[in-house]
């Protein structure tokens, strides 16, 4: 593992309290990339039906990787600063990495296997916003792009009681 992102995106809030507002800091966790290596000590599932070393990998990291990102979360709570944040987490969706190519074990395991389709789950990635104060959220389920989240991040900053 190149980069611990729970120390870093821990450490990363003990910075962030240093700062003047408003900032923005632009955070990059790593774990989750090729090649989707995670030491043993961090494993947490139970994988043995597979045989894929690159989709266990893959598993393994995602799965770290939420769970850091969870534990960013509940100490911006506990330091009261998740409710006044605007936060934004995506993927980049590291399409490079073979998972979803027609002889892979994530593919024959996918019930939709047409190749329009591995192109979908190759090309879906996660976007998430969170206003400040936000109370509620809902899911959109509809195609984007990164070019959408900087126009998303300022019609949500323009409409912020300040």
């Amino acid at each position: 593992m190149a980069l611990n992102d729970e120390d870093f995106l821990t450490i990363s809030i003990e910075l962030a309290e240093q700062l003047k507002e408003p900032y923005f800091a632009f955070m990059v966790a790593l774990s989750s990339h090729t090649p989707y290596e995670i030491p043993a000590e961090l494993e947490q599932l139970d994988l043995a039906g597979y045989e894929d070393s690159l989709l266990k990998g893959y598993y393994e990291t995602v799965h770290y990787v939420v769970g850091a990102v969870g534990e960013m979360i509940e100490e911006l709570k506990q330091k009261d600063l998740w409710d006044g944040f605007l936060i934004v987490f995506y993927g980049d969706g590291d399409r490079d990495r073979g998972l979803t190519q027609p002889d892979s074990e994530m593919a024959q395991e996918l019930v939709d296997e047409t190749k329009v389709e591995l192109f979908e789950v190759d090309h879906q990635v996660p976007l998430f916003i969170k206003e400040p104060d936000m109370e509620t959220g809902s899911t959109v389920d509809s195609i984007g792009g990164q070019i959408d989240i900087a126009p998303a991040i300022l019609y949500a900053w323009a409409n912020l009681d300040r």
